[in-house]
């Protein structure tokens, strides 16, 4: 059935929901939560996309009812939808309806706790990505996971399928290298240190990063200080051939874009199954061409893992599954119950990168050395051999802080920052911080026993950060030191005083520190 369609000015970013009117829900008698497509008629009702900017000309879309439809024969979607399939407000299309997916008996074979088939997946995931299930259905699935877990075939299976719906990159190298860490510690960005190290060694590290969800900042957000991180895949490519590597936003690749629609239901959820977000990692490492990956899983009461027993079991599933998936992985435990570096923001985290990188004496000391060990670790999953002062087994650290020490690494980032479209010589003065601050000082002497993770992201994000990405928290002191009452143990940097009132509103009720 061709009808008009009318654009509501709101931006949804979940499912594609199309408002019809009395007249075409009686027609083709549809009813709330139908499915139907959604297509351009003007470029076939089987083209799924244009040939010259590959924009989608057809998508699935859940139903709902638009009883202030003037003619009966007009459909009102959302922004999303009319982004998706390229068209104008007031622009025909065409509506098609459709029966309920296959997958849905899947999703409830696994929510009898069956173990599913590479078929099964691969059905449930190619319906994500077409967008041909609901958010119920969605829940479904993704609580039905975190019920019955996941095995490791399953594992491997839905890593497969998460690849398969989505581009995949490949570069002219044997070793192409990469790392993750599970995150929940504020601070930690060793990646814009580690890789500048390795790609200084001649190894390829092509590393797509996060933004960030609730934390102050992502790898992304603090790389985009110094150049850009929204790269298409041929400038990924172009970025790597003249500098072995880049730090760009994994969001802008298309990789496993099925994983980021599980994330949106997920999220919300509070749920992270193993079986969920190890594919989510491990998909978008093998897209990428990964064949060594180093994790680091921060552990620790403050951390996303806070059981030994749970990090040593993670452990042995994240090596299984990248054997099974034909790639070299290993795994470093880190302390996770403060924050890593003295800045919390991108701008504050990128002149912490930039002090490690330059040799700078006030140089966060945490900051330097995990992202030294971190580097030595991967440096020996790729093979000490390889580097030519390289020796036995331990001695991957002394590699990585030799380049380190000698500068090259800073040359290193120079160089990706260029290739990237940013000022390689930035400088920390560049580096401006937002104008509006808020000392937290010491009420009493003594020892730093804890610096609350969870409280210094909030903190951040309330100052504004990562939007505003001059804003956040620097630390002035670390665990264990000894301060006298009075003491600036952090500074809040913020866009606004209205920012900063909530923020001291914040801390009136949660502090920040514990002092004994």
């Amino acid at each position: 059935m061709r009808v008009i369609a009318h654009k509501i000015d709101i931006l949804t970013g979940g499912t594609n929901v199309v408002a019809v009117g009395p007249k075409v829900a009686q027609d083709l008698d549809l009813h709330p939560m139908d499915r139907v497509r959604l297509t351009v008629p003007e470029n076939g009702e089987d083209a799924p996309y244009l040939e010259d900017d590959k924009k989608r000309v057809s998508c699935v879309a859940t139903v709902d009812f638009w009883t202030e439809s003037r003619s009966g024969y007009e459909v009102a979607l959302f922004e999303d939808t009319f982004i998706s399939l390229g068209i104008e407000d007031g622009q025909e299309i065409s509506l098609t309806p459709l029966g309920k997916p296959p997958s849905i008996e899947y999703i409830k074979k696994k929510m009898a706790g069956e173990e599913l088939s590479e078929h099964d997946l691969n059905a449930i995931i190619a319906d994500v990505v077409d967008d041909r299930l609901t958010g119920v259905e969605l829940a479904s699935f993704i609580s039905a996971v975190a019920m019955s877990d996941m095995t490791l075939n399953e594992i491997t299976s839905l890593t497969r399928a998460l690849v398969n719906t989505g581009e995949t990159m490949s570069f002219p190298h044997d070793v192409v290298a990469d790392k993750h860490c599970s995150g929940g510690v504020p601070g930690n960005r060793t990646t814009l240190i580690v890789v500048p190290i390795i790609t200084a060694l001649g190894v390829c590290m092509p590393k797509s990063s996060s933004r960030a969800i609730s934390s102050a900042a992502g790898t992304a957000d603090a790389m985009e200080v110094l150049a850009d991180v929204i790269l298409p895949k041929e400038k990924v490519i172009d970025v790597v051939k003249k500098a072995n590597g880049c730090i760009a936003w994994g969001g802008g690749l298309n990789l496993a874009p099925a994983d980021d629609k599980l994330i949106r239901v997920r999220k919300p959820m509070g749920l992270d199954p193993i079986g969920l977000f190890l594919p989510s990692i491990l998909a978008k490492k093998y897209s990428m061409g990964s064949t060594h990956v180093l994790f680091d899983l921060p552990l620790g009461y403050e951390a996303k893992i806070s059981s030994i027993g749970e990090v040593k079991h993670l452990k042995s599933i994240i090596i299984r599954l990248g054997r099974m998936l034909g790639m070299k992985v290993d795994v470093l435990i880190s302390y996770g119950d403060e924050p890593i570096g003295n800045g919390i923001g991108p701008v504050l985290e990128v002149r912490d990168v930039l002090k490690v990188l330059q040799n700078k004496p006030d140089a966060p000391k945490d900051l330097e050395e995990k992202s030294l060990r971190i580097a030595g670790r991967l440096i020996e999953l790729i093979g000490i051999e390889r580097f030519k002062d390289g020796g036995r087994r331990g001695d991957g650290i002394k590699v990585a802080e030799k380049v380190l020490r000698s500068g090259k690494a800073w040359k290193q980032m120079q160089k990706i920052i260029k290739a990237q479209g940013g000022d390689p010589k930035v400088s920390l003065k560049d580096l401006k911080l937002a104008p509006h601050t808020y000392d937290i000082v010491a009420e009493r002497s003594g020892k730093m026993l804890d610096t609350v993770n969870a409280v210094v992201a909030k903190v951040a994000r309330m100052a504004g950060s990562p939007q505003n990405k001059s804003a956040g928290v620097y630390l002035n002191r670390k665990f264990n030191e000894f301060v006298n009452r009075g003491d600036v143990l952090a500074t809040v940097y913020a866009g606004s005083e209205d920012k900063l009132r909530r923020v001291k509103r914040l801390l009136d009720e949660t502090p920040m520190f514990e002092v004994m």
